[in-house]
């Protein structure tokens, strides 16, 4: 199916600078390299501190432990965790950095070569990834609460803050767990999808030429909404005071958006898809970089039960 410009919707302008919800940031986190290293280094000696603490090792009187000492072993495990995280996001973000400069000295003409592990052939997330990533985060969430529930609930401390508090996390815990209810039945309706790429890589001010593998039986289909997109990553700090933070906030700078009707779809096993790209080198990917940018195809299908939705990366880049 060929998508012209004049076909744009006109509340699908291409230039629509705004905020993207969800989590479809390239960037784990807005510390990188050798400073996400160090930074991890005094998370991780808090955690090995304690937990040898509690093991005997280092001697510690009992008077000075106030509340059961399974608490203790959580939070001590919560800090070795997270700063063996920031050490291994780190050292592996430093290793890769050097071999993408190599690998740019070599080949400053084709940064699809170094730029990102594509394969030729197409792209595809496994779909099993995202209630994976979903459950982790509900199982820490769990364990990170269970002190905070004794606390408040099995201790004895009659505080109206902090039943109201501790209970607004548990409801944000359950949002999670529902969270990953759903996408572990999409995962079980759809499995995993996949992009064909009709040639490698694409370029500025050309065609955007892929099929679709995986798309739901144009039967159960009610509408389609495909949604071509250029999304630029920036660190933005926000709060005030102790509350400041630094997040990582999408951008959306391009957007061509199109819906179709069930009986629009072209029948097949492969859903091909042609459409026009802006000449616009402000466009162009980066998926190396820190904060990144990138081109990303979302494909959003309304079923019976549970809907179809997946995001797809595209190598998009200028002419050498």
């Amino acid at each position: 199916m060929r998508f012209e410009k004049k076909d744009i919707e006109e509340d699908s302008p291409y230039y629509d600078p705004v905020i993207l919800s969800g989590n479809r940031n390239q960037s784990e986190t807005t510390i990188h390299g050798w400073p996400s290293f160090f930074f991890g280094i005094p998370f991780a000696g808090v955690g090995a501190a304690g937990l040898l603490m509690m093991a005997g090792v280092i001697p510690v009187a009992p008077e000075k432990i106030n509340g059961p000492q399974w608490m203790i072993w959580i939070f001590a495990g919560f800090f070795l965790f997270a700063g063996l995280s920031f050490m291994t996001h780190g050292l592996k973000g430093a290793l890769r950095r050097k071999a993408i400069e190599q690998l740019k000295r070599r080949r400053a003409t084709s940064p699809w070569e170094w730029d990102f592990a594509w394969s030729r052939i197409g792209f595809s997330r496994p779909k099993w990834k995202k209630p994976a990533k979903t459950f982790t985060m509900f199982f820490i969430f769990l364990v990170f609460l269970a002190p905070f529930n004794w606390w408040a609930f099995v201790s004895g401390e009659k505080s109206f803050i902090l039943y109201f508090v501790v209970g607004l996390f548990d409801l944000l815990t359950v949002g999670i767990f529902c969270q990953f209810v759903y996408h572990f039945l999409q995962y079980l309706k759809y499995g995993t999808s996949r992009i064909l790429f009709f040639a490698f890589p694409f370029h500025l001010g050309g065609v955007l030429k892929v099929g679709l593998e995986g798309l739901p039986n144009r039967a159960l289909i009610e509408d389609l909404e495909l949604n071509l997109r250029f999304i630029e990553e920036r660190y933005e700090v926000r709060g005030t005071g102790k509350n400041r933070r630094s997040e990582v906030v999408c951008y959306q700078k391009y957007l061509d958006r199109r819906k179709l009707k069930a009986e629009e779809i072209p029948l097949g096993p492969v859903f091909e898809m042609e459409w026009p790209l802006p000449d616009n080198a402000d466009y162009v990917s980066r998926l190396s970089e820190r904060p990144a940018r990138f081109w990303e195809l979302e494909v959003k299908a309304s079923t019976p039960g549970v809907d179809y939705d997946e995001q797809f990366l595209l190598p998009v880049y200028e002419r050498p």
